[in-house]
């Protein structure tokens, strides 16, 4: 049997390879070069074959499937993810339909003439941020289980319910009533949790993450219910595993791969004119209101400075989702087919430009810093109580296998000289559990400098344990803006990343994969090393 790819497929791979690797070499984001690869392939006329289409629609599945993984519902009723989510929609919303109609009136591009009923759909459209461009640039910067990470998956998740009740009232389907026989997933966490384990480590783990996306998506789909939330759930029913965060991982890497296919498919709507051109920028004009919306509302729900900002440049885009919407609106007869192409380049424009504010987020920040803590509420919520040191002289960051093995060399010795910190609170409450002095925090965020009150002083020695060579060093840079001098040490797995955290301020840089060999090498030694 033959393989079902295009003569075509090739092609698109090679130059999306291309302009993916000189947004890089340029400092954006690789996806930025799969945008413009599949405007500029699809200009020349070019179709995708059934290869990209099957790695967009597979790579989606897996992004949705591997959110659930990180997500508690538990979070999403606090009201920095709820009451923001909702509020911020409505009034974008509303606001954005004034918008669009205002442009109406004034005849610019496609707005001119447009009914209130396109508006609304226009303005809704609009008002979603997107869930693939998040999770892709939090995942990158190893962010996803940061705060202001699990604030933006959050209302993004929240954003996506509403997206699957739009999508099944504009069909005009009603859910099969079998249905209602989902809530009885929720007794099968337990047996798919101690399944998970007994998976072990390998591909057959890897063949389990793969197999409950699929099967969530085509459970879902067969009772009614859009599939890309089957796989939301079934993510969500592995949460609470100790395997989650393996899984993850290990689907990772295919994850990226196969979301290539959705940045890829977007330039498919066709190639803007004019007309599109001005409405797409019309658009991206709101896109700063809008963006200014996530800055304050979070303030008012007493977020810190620091959370609100990166949170708020995480949403600063439009998300896929107005393709959908637009899709569905054409098919039904509610939209013009030019509204297609223009919210595409729309989307794609808005990627381009948070992109690179993403990247240079913490920079960003530490220049605006006074300006933005001017917006902050003076309540402030339960976890930005000052952290008192104690006796503590070792701080710790990053508690996984390295951080952890050496909180454990420390407190060995003694327990009350070191603390460890973890962005992810799943890993927290794990050591917590475990009688250790673990706290969330993150070695970037000012703020948690801000409430170690006396570090400079009477904390020795700071460990960067964490596995994200770009946040080691911006941890470093700040940590030596905040006047801090005392010996800073940090990991690095390639010899460049050595000489780049030494050239940044570390005192001492460990190269894992070295010591690992040096500490075998050791062992082998003193066995082979004839008694004396």
């Amino acid at each position: 049997m033959q393989p079902s790819f295009s003569i075509t497929d090739p092609l698109w791979l090679i130059v999306a390879f291309a302009l993916g690797f000189a947004a890089r070499a340029i400092g954006l984001p690789p996806m930025v070069g799969y945008l413009l690869a599949g405007f500029g392939l699809a200009g020349f006329g070019m179709q995708s074959g059934p290869l990209l289409e099957g790695l967009a629609d597979v790579g989606i599945t897996l992004m949705l499937f591997t959110i659930g993984l990180k997500i508690s519902l538990r979070s999403l009723r606090s009201p920095q993810i709820l009451g923001v989510a909702t509020v911020h929609m409505a009034i974008t919303f509303a606001v954005a339909s004034l918008f669009v109609m205002g442009l109406g009136v004034i005849g610019l591009a496609l707005f001119d003439g447009i009914s209130w009923q396109t508006a609304a759909l226009v303005a809704f459209a609009m008002s979603f941020s997107s869930t693939v461009f998040a999770v892709k640039v939090l995942d990158e910067k190893g962010e996803i289980a940061s705060r202001h990470g699990r604030i933006a998956i959050g209302i993004l998740v929240i954003q996506d319910i509403i997206a699957v009740v739009f999508m099944a009232a504009s069909e005009g389907a009603m859910p099969s009533i079998f249905a209602l026989a989902l809530f009885g997933l929720i007794f099968v966490r337990k047996p798919l949790d101690r399944l998970a384990q007994k998976a072990g480590h390998g591909e057959l783990l890897l063949m389990f993450g793969f197999g409950m996306a699929i099967t969530g998506y085509a459970v879902f789909s067969a009772v009614g219910l859009k599939g890309d939330l089957g796989a939301l759930i079934a993510g969500m029913l592995l949460a609470s595993s100790s395997k989650a965060d393996e899984m993850n991982k290990a689907l990772g890497v295919f994850k990226d791969v196969f979301l290539i296919g959705f940045f890829l498919s977007i330039g498919q709507y066709g190639m803007p004119d004019v007309t599109i051109g001005l409405t797409a920028l019309a658009l991206m004009i709101f896109l700063v209101a809008k963006t200014g919306l996530w800055m304050l509302l979070f303030s008012r729900f007493h977020l810190r400075a620091r959370v609100s900002f990166l949170s708020t440049l995480t949403l600063a885009n439009y998300s896929e989702f107005a393709l959908i919407v637009a899709a569905v609106a054409f098919e039904a007869g509610w939209l013009d087919a030019q509204w297609l192409v223009a919210l595409a380049v729309s989307v794609a424009l808005s990627f381009c430009l948070s992109a690179p504010l993403n990247g240079k987020a913490n920079s960003l920040f530490a220049q605006w810093r006074s300006t933005l803590q001017k917006l902050e509420s003076e309540r402030y919520l339960k976890e930005d109580q000052p952290i008192a040191l104690d006796d503590a002289r070792v701080l710790i960051f990053g508690m996984g296998r390295v951080g952890s093995a050496a909180f454990l060399n420390v407190a060995d010795d003694d327990p009350r000289s070191v603390i460890g910190f973890d962005i992810d609170n799943t890993v927290v409450a794990r050591h917590y559990a475990l009688g250790r002095h673990v706290l969330r925090g993150d070695a970037n965020n000012p703020e948690l400098w801000a409430k170690l009150k006396g570090f400079k002083t009477r904390i020795g020695l700071i460990v960067l344990a964490t596995p994200h060579q770009q946040s080691n060093l911006s941890a470093i840079a700040l940590l030596r803006r905040e006047g801090y001098r005392n010996k800073i040490a940090t990991i690095a797995f390639y010899p460049d990343d050595e000489m780049e955290l030494y050239g940044a301020g570390a005192d001492s840089v460990y190269n894992v994969y070295q010591e690992a060999g040096d500490g075998i090498a050791q062992e082998i030694g003193s066995i082979l090393r004839p008694a004396a």
